[in-house]
């Protein structure tokens, strides 16, 4: 019995030995892949404060921003500058607040505003303006929720008059619910990581980068969508791909009435809430295959602000949804052709070149 009970101690023994082990290479074996993957990623960026969590420079890699100013704000497995808005990091909201122009509403905004049009028109003006429009089909209640948290005071609101209809979505709530600490932990692991596949790829073998290729074309170089910390715009790499379809069968007189109830008291609130901020609304919306302009004009008559609508024939979108490079080129300049000689801009010009 006793050298059963000598035997039973030394298995033991061995046991919690290779145990030990075991918890040791485990443990070993993550820092190791903690520090080879991230480490790059911690020395690519100039501090490690809230603040500058988004600081990751993507300047120089394939398909990349054309500048510093810029952070992965979407990918495949869908939007996470949600985080990056309503926790304040980085320097987008700091860019907000200096805005004399603010852009609300989803995607649609975000891809039918063209950039290339939009940032000279402003700088021919003196002025500031911040694209804050999100992903996820969010509502205007997400966004209005940071105007209120950073007390964001612009002169003019553009906003697309169907985004008034429903709450905020549930990537809004869960980041909301998350807290800060997880939704900075989650998107610098997240941005950190995108840094360092471009990188090792970039710099990978040949026969790595034939390996790979397709995958990463698909998932990060095809799907990343950037962001700028300055304009709030997007730059995604274009995709030859998508086929353009034409927007078509509009019936206007059929859907004039669509935008009422809930839709138009949250517009009337909204409207208020902001004129007591000091800052006029102006209502837009961008052309898709369900849109309904009239419905628009309609919205914005009754709340008493002004609409620039442009017309939707002869435009097309990727996907039903979202306009084509051309069409969102000629969007933005019938746009910014009519906002230029509205009253609202006029009075936003006079008084930034007023005296104080």
């Amino acid at each position: 019995m006793l050298e059963n009970f000598s035997t039973s101690s030394s298995r033991q023994i061995r046991n919690k030995s290779s145990a030990k082990l075991y918890l040791v290479v485990y443990v070993s074996t993550l820092l190791f892949v903690f520090i080879a993957i991230l480490l790059p990623a911690f020395l690519s960026l100039p501090s490690l404060t809230w603040g500058d969590l988004d600081a990751i420079n993507y300047a120089g890699l394939i398909n990349s921003p054309p500048d510093n100013d810029w952070f992965p704000a979407s990918d495949f497995k869908g939007p996470f500058d949600h985080q990056v808005l309503y926790y304040n990091f980085g320097k987008s909201i700091e860019n907000a607040k200096k805005a004399d122009i603010l852009f609300l509403g989803n995607s649609r905004v975000q891809l039918g505003l063209d950039r290339d049009l939009l940032q000279p028109f402003a700088k021919r003006y003196c002025l500031n303006y911040f694209n804050m429009s999100l992903g996820n089909f969010e509502s205007y209640q997400f966004p209005l929720m940071i105007i209120r948290k950073y007390d964001l005071r612009p002169k003019v609101i553009i906003i697309n008059a169907e985004d008034f209809r429903g709450g905020p979505s549930d990537l809004a709530q869960g980041v909301i619910s998350q807290g800060r600490l997880r939704s900075a932990l989650f998107f610098f692991l997240r941005n950190a990581i995108y840094k360092d596949i471009l990188v090792l790829h970039s710099y990978a073998p040949r026969w790595i980068r034939e390996t790979f290729s397709a995958t990463l074309k698909e998932h990060v170089y095809k799907s990343v969508v950037y962001r700028s910390r300055v304009t709030g715009e997007w730059f995604r790499p274009p995709s030859s791909s998508r086929k353009s379809t034409p927007i078509t069968n509009k019936n206007e007189s059929a859907c004039r009435d669509r935008i009422t109830g809930k839709a138009f008291d949250n517009a009337k609130r909204f409207k208020e809430e902001m004129s007591e901020r000091g800052t006029q609304v102006v209502l837009t919306l961008v052309p898709h295959n369900d849109s309904c302009q009239k419905s628009a004009e309609q919205l914005a008559k009754q709340i008493g602000v002004l609409m620039i609508g442009v017309d939707w024939h002869g435009l097309s979108t990727i996907d039903g949804s979202h306009l084509t490079k051309e069409s969102s080129r000629r969007f933005t300049e019938e746009f910014l052709r009519k906002l230029e000689t509205s009253k609202c801009f006029l009075d936003l010009i006079y008084k930034e070149k007023s005296p104080e």
